[in-house]
């Protein structure tokens, strides 16, 4: 630094500054990331600023000097928009430098457009639209109109917007969209998940379903993979959605329902889930459905389900099943634990007593002077909403009602939520018992949509309700008052923000053609996906995300990724999923989950950026087919050349794997003719056999590091450690269930999973093998403490 400042003898203060970044280049290329992860960053970060504020300082920085250092700058780490656009605005200051400024300024939008934020991302554009303004206004103008249009992009902090856009979607009924708009909408939305329990999943499966179909299945267990939203609660919503749109059967779906843990939300419980499937199930599957949900009410709830729930499914249950149901007498008990409801005594209107208001209720002048004459509250501000309810007690007539409803409508002093408010408890009843006052309520609609447009086309919150308020007690149709919003703004209209247009197409949407939404969201997907980081969500679109294939195939994907899951829960509710499409007679969905027993992969059901677990999915494929061929031995023969494949297989012989396999042989066997029942028995005994003697002990203290006996497996020698006990186990079924409390159990996972070479599965044999021996097969390898226990019927 000090010989930029006072060049040595001989030579030029250009020479030195090429040498400093030349010498800069190599300190950073060389530069360690270990200890310290940003040790490359660190040094470009602060050499890069300590070399350019002193040449621009010296004013000795000129085109080459400038071209230089603005190369150097867009490769090196460490340097981030804000410090890149103060350098823009110093290199704008020198003519001779201007081409460098446009292209650092070019490199800094790319930065920008990586922000998700869409406020940062306004600031940012705002700010670099200002540092290229002395190179050229119209550079600068360039610039701003992109922030004009960013402004308009949808982002991580667009509430609002993502809310119009699910209202707007929820309404299309016709055909699918491109695979393509699909997934930039599920990434549009997925900006916005940031809390997944706030999330409304009931409208994202409204606006989903209809857009992409079966795809949503595949989106919302991608966005479980990457923990971004439990499958808890997009799954119940989602299926119900499907079963209600037609697109999957209702038994089907009863299947699905506990592939994860359902959980309930303000606008989705279990008993809108039922109240769907419900009617759509053969009468005799009814009981089985009131099982299936007692169950998953009792995994979290156990004896103290949430009120609403139980009640609401005690009147579905008592509607389709009959009284002499044990799944009816269950809901009853747990409807009595409950209690009965305690109504806590109120008031109501017409008890209330009304203020002396000596008010003309006809006059909107009279009523906006009463509301202007209220004292300011704590908060601030009047209440005209209480005003106008209480003004409302003294219409005691209906031609009295009907005056002040349009003097309400007329009044100032008051917002269109405080008169919508403030009418709500008794526009209804009037209405009811006045005919007059009904017919001209569309009208009076009308003149308020006159009166309070900007309130309308807003993209608040309250808007929702203020919307939903002239639909319910006024009945006008939405066209009208849409129309007549945007005559009210007249020339104001090109002031309305993008929010606002998306609003208003939204409330236009249930008179709209299938057709014109369909080329509205087209285009609209497609310019907001691209401007979307790639970062964002499954990233930009790729034909591996396409979900093709009937109903029967799609669940048995979805299934296959729940049973490679990462997490033994989810492997679990997947393996209990197969036993409820056994339940019901759906082996077709089984024959594909089969199919897939050698494959490797579960796209598009799971994340592309996450592994997934082909040896978990099929060793819990086995565990469930082993009970299967208990109680459905015939159903599971067509298999028998897969477990045959399993169990006696040389090339893999897993020794978990294996267990499973002999069982479900052996049950199978029996559904074979003598010759061969005996023949597949037969060799059966010599699977897993071990090639050591039984050397049973009193007690075992040789410690973790105890040296085993040797086996030579192939070329490798293998060492095994097994220990001992006199248990026995009965040959009973892989999985257990208690009729008596409507619950499933299952194994917990065990220790030799996924992706394990041949010697690595005989050398797990020391964390999975069991203390226990089998009469009559003493020699044989141990079975697992997990089979063990399963067979005993202990888990």
């Amino acid at each position: 630094m000090a010989d930029i400042i006072r060049p040595p003898r001989g030579r030029t203060r250009k020479n030195v500054l090429d040498a400093a970044i030349d010498h800069l280049e190599r300190d950073v290329e060389q530069a360690s990331d270990y200890p310290y992860r940003d040790g490359k960053s660190y040094r470009a970060r602060t050499g890069f600023r300590a070399l350019f504020w002193i040449a621009d300082a010296l004013g000795a920085i000129d085109r080459v000097i400038g071209s230089r250092l603005v190369g150097w700058a867009m490769a090196a780490p460490g340097l981030y928009a804000p410090q890149l656009t103060a350098i823009v605005v110093r290199l704008s200051r020198i003519d001779e430098c201007h081409d460098a400024a446009l292209k650092l300024a070019s490199h800094v939008e790319k930065l920008i457009l990586l922000d998700t934020d869409i406020s940062s991302r306004v600031s940012a554009y705002g700010a670099l639209a200002r540092a290229v303004w002395r190179v050229s206004t119209n550079e600068s103008a360039a610039f701003f109109r992109r922030t004009l249009d960013l402004a308009d992009a949808i982002g991580s902090d667009d509430f609002d917007r993502t809310n119009h856009l699910l209202e707007l979607t929820s309404h299309y009924a016709g055909p699918e969209l491109s695979a393509s708009a699909g997934h930039n909408l599920a990434r549009i939305l997925e900006l916005n998940q940031s809390e997944d329990n706030k999330f409304p999943w009931t409208e994202y499966a409204q606006t989903m379903v209809p857009v992409t179909g079966f795809g949503t299945l595949a989106m919302v267990a991608r966005l479980d993979d990457r923990d971004k939203a439990d499958l808890g609660l997009s799954l119940g919503p989602t299926l119900t959605t499907l079963v209600t749109s037609g697109k999957l059967q209702a038994d089907l779906a009863c299947c699905l329902f506990g592939l994860a843990a359902p959980v309930e939300t303000w606008t989705w419980r279990i008993t809108n889930f039922v109240e769907t499937v419900a009617g759509n199930l053969a009468p005799d599957q009814r009981e089985w459905l009131f099982e299936r949900m007692l169950v998953e009410i009792d995994r979290d709830d156990q004896l103290s389900p949430l009120r609403e729930t139980i009640e609401r499914l005690l009147e579905l249950a008592r509607s389709y099943l009959s009284e002499t149901s044990p799944a009816l007498a269950r809901i009853v008990a747990l409807a009595n634990r409950r209690g009965p409801v305690d109504h806590a005594s109120s008031v109501s209107m017409d008890e209330r007593i009304p203020p002396s208001y000596e008010v003309d209720l006809a006059d909107p002048e009279a009523i906006d002077r009463t509301i202007l004459a209220e004292e300011i509250g704590p908060s601030g501000r009047r209440w005209p909403q209480r005003t106008i309810a209480d003004l409302a007690l003294g219409a005691t007539t209906p031609a009295k009602r009907l005056a002040f409803v349009a003097a309400v409508v007329n009044a100032n002093a008051a917002s269109l939520a405080d008169k919508l408010h403030g009418l709500d408890d008794y526009l209804s009843g009037w209405a009811e018992l006045s005919p007059a006052l009904k017919d001209a309520l569309p009208q009076l609609a009308l003149t308020l949509a006159a009166k309070h447009a900007s309130e309308l086309i807003g993209s608040r919150s309250d808007g929702w309700g203020d919307w939903r308020d002239l639909d319910k007690y006024f009945g006008a149709e939405r066209p009208a008052i849409v129309e007549q919003v945007i005559v009210s703004l007249g020339t104001a209209a090109s002031d309305v923000n993008g929010d606002s247009w998306l609003s208003l197409a939204a409330k236009l949407a249930p008179s709209a053609g299938a057709g014109a939404i369909a080329e509205g969201l087209e285009r609209f997907l497609a310019l907001s996906g691209a401007t979307l980081p790639p970062e964002i969500g499954d990233g930009p679109w790729d034909p591996c995300f396409v979900v093709s294939g009937d109903e029967a195939d799609i669940a048995a994907r979805l299934i296959w990724s729940r049973l490679g899951h990462s997490k033994a829960a989810m492997r679990w509710r997947g393996a209990h999923a197969v036993r409820r499409l056994a339940e019901v007679e759906r082996f077709d969905v089984i024959d594909q989950l089969v199919a897939r027993f050698d494959e490797s992969g579960a796209l598009p059901f799971v994340d592309a950026k996450l592994p997934f677990y082909p040896m978990h999915a099929r060793l819990w494929m086995l565990i469930v087919l082993a009970r299967l061929a208990v109680d459905h031995p015939t159903r599971i023969l067509p298999y028998q050349s897969l477990l045959e494949r399993v169990a006696f297989s040389i090339d893999f012989p897993h020794i978990v794997m294996r267990v499973f396999a002999i069982d479900a042989l052996r049950a199978l066997a029996f559904q074979l003719d003598p010759s061969g029942r005996d023949s597949l028995l037969g060799r059966l005994e010599g699977v897993n056999r071990s090639p050591f003697p039984h050397q049973p002990k009193d007690n075992f203290s040789g410690g973790r590091y105890a040296p085993g006996p040797t086996m030579i497996l192939g070329p490798r020698i293998v060492s095994i450690s097994t220990t001992t006990s006199t248990s026995t186990m009965p040959n009973a079924s892989v999985m257990s269930s208690d009729a008596r409390d409507g619950r499933s159990r299952m194994p917990s996972p065990v220790g030799c999973g996924a992706g394990m070479s041949e010697s690595a599965a005989c050398s797990s044999v020391r964390e999975v093998a069991a203390t226990t021996t089998v009469p009559g097969h003493r020699d044989r390898f141990p079975r697992s403490t997990a089979t063990a226990a399963i067979l005993d019927g202990t888990l």
